[in-house]
């Protein structure tokens, strides 16, 4: 989809697949799901059938998180990398509310600043409130019945 619609088609459908899994609880192993996130994003439905019906869609997948895994040392999602893929990366930055876009555009200038100093290494804290999301309030009610 990437090479076909670009990047901003790539972050309307990850929009959609976050509200479908994370707020609307759906599952997203159902191709449904992601014909109806496609249409949510206002993309064509059947690249889902497209990219599961070729092989090569998942050996890219696969390929681009080995060179990235293996260049970058990154350990999970999200994991941004700047310089057109060949530059710093970093795991993050994981927020707890989607914010405005004037106050996110403040978080993504300053997440660029620390990329981009060779000094910055890590940043935590602590989790005194996890975000309110059904899928948290879902998978903690299943962990406590377990």
């Amino acid at each position: 989809m990437r090479e076909a619609e670009g990047h901003e088609a790539c972050g309307r459908f990850y929009a959609a697949i976050g509200r479908r899994y994370f707020f609307d609880l759906e599952d997203l192993s159902q191709g449904s799901v992601i014909r109806a996130a496609l249409d949510d994003a206002g993309l064509d439905t059947t690249l889902c059938d497209k990219a599961l019906g070729d092989r090569s869609t998942w050996d890219t997948v696969l390929r681009e998180h080995e060179r990235l895994a293996g260049e970058a040392g990154v350990f999970g999602v999200p994991s941004v990398r700047l310089g057109d893929g060949r530059g710093p990366s970093m795991f993050g930055p994981v927020i707890k509310e989607v914010p405005p876009d004037d106050e996110a555009l403040t978080l993504l200038t300053h997440v660029l600043w620390l990329m981009k100093s060779s000094n910055f290494y890590e940043l935590k804290s602590g989790r005194p409130e996890l975000p309110d999301l059904p899928y948290i309030k879902k998978a903690l009610a299943e962990r406590s019945d377990g």
